[in-house]
């Protein structure tokens, strides 16, 4: 009896996860569109290297994911080691 509960259970397993996927999709339709929102914006970030470039595309991602009524985004300024100073001051470290 055990057995066939677990073979039951496990040829359902698929069918209940298709279906799941089935009704997410249609009653919960920002989710899947949040979700393709970010892999667009993962996607467009592989490309973007200015710091300005990626926060306008960081909030507007974020704007048409989740609508939400502020968004902020924290850059902490870059460290600078001797290294960058000394290149910065004209100076050669490797001497």
């Amino acid at each position: 009896m055990a057995a066939s509960t677990l073979v039951v259970a496990a040829l359902f397993n698929p069918l209940r996860g298709r279906v799941q996927r089935v009704v997410d999709r249609r009653f919960n339709r920002s989710r899947y569109d949040a979700e393709g929102i970010v892999a667009a914006f993962t996607a467009r970030l592989r490309q973007t290297v200015g710091l300005d470039a990626v926060r306008r595309d960081l909030t507007g991602a974020v704007y048409e994911a989740f609508q939400p009524t502020q968004v902020s985004v924290w850059v902490m300024p870059a460290v600078r080691t001797s290294h960058a100073a000394a290149a910065e001051a004209g100076v050669n470290s490797q001497t």
